[in-house]
């Protein structure tokens, strides 16, 4: 079986497959730029982000409902958005806000830094790790730095954004054993999926349908036929039945006769 290669073709097949929804187009173009404007993220924007892309921690999150903490959510994401702040610092500030790990925290930054964090989560780093370019397919077993250094070194050789090679990484992984197919095929391999059927050559589907059609009227034809001759051969056998018995009736008479 041919390794997995993350190349420029593999982006170019799966990423344009990626369904971009209504709430992810609103975060990248709308809650993403005021981010980076204001340099901190509003509290409701945080639950948007978090039903997009970490839905188990939004239960935790609606529970802020004093707004104390809420603005102490808002504080921490200025420190972890500000302009100065190193970027190895974002995640780890991020991450104090409960219910916040690396997957959540990156797709934030993703989308505010989007030139420089991938949004990392379970399918892209479980295809890296198929692909032999991450040793662990597990989120929390595989640093950061080690999945977004992998995905700049594929955007560059490939030539597109971070996020053209997350979608592809994500389609991949959503589409499962037809990607090995597909790729065969992108590869200048033929897919199983697009190999001709077994048969007589020059035999299309529709020739096939008109032979079993011919066969259900031969069979629907000869069944009436059958039916008649079983009822002709009823007839025979009645009329043998008649005779018999008509020729018994006229040796009994003969007998009585001859005993008179």
């Amino acid at each position: 079986m041919t390794a997995l290669r993350i190349t420029s073709e593999f982006i170019a097949r799966y990423a344009p497959h990626y369904v971009i929804t209504e709430l992810e187009d609103r975060l990248l173009t709308k809650d993403a730029k005021k981010a980076r404007k204001k340099e901190r993220l509003k509290y409701k924007s945080l639950l948007r982000f978090a039903e997009w892309k970490a839905v188990a921690v939004l239960p935790i999150l609606t529970g802020y409902s004093d707004k104390t903490t809420q603005k102490d959510i808002e504080y921490l994401t200025f420190l972890a958005l500000e302009e100065d702040t190193p970027d190895h610092w974002r995640i780890p500030i991020l991450s104090i806000i409960d219910g916040v790990g690396k997957p959540f925290a990156s797709a934030i930054l993703s989308a505010v830094y989007p030139a420089d964090f991938a949004l990392m989560d379970a399918r892209s780093v479980g295809v890296l790790f198929e692909a032999g370019l991450l040793e662990s397919k597990n989120t929390a077993r595989v640093p950061y730095e080690d999945y977004l250094g992998v995905v700049r070194m594929i955007a560059s050789e490939a030539n597109v954004s971070l996020h053209e090679v997350y979608r592809a990484l994500y389609t991949y992984a959503e589409l499962g054993e037809l990607a090995a197919e597909d790729t065969a095929t992108v590869d200048g391999t033929e897919s199983a999926t697009t190999a001709p059927a077994k048969g007589k050559p020059g035999e299309t589907t529709s020739a096939t349908a008109k032979k079993s059609t011919a066969q259900k009227s031969t069979t629907s034809k000869a069944a009436p036929k059958k039916a008649t001759a079983k009822k002709a051969t009823g007839k025979k056998s009645t009329a043998r039945k008649s005779a018999t018995n008509k020729s018994t009736a006229q040796k009994t008479t003969a007998k009585k006769s001859n005993k008179k």
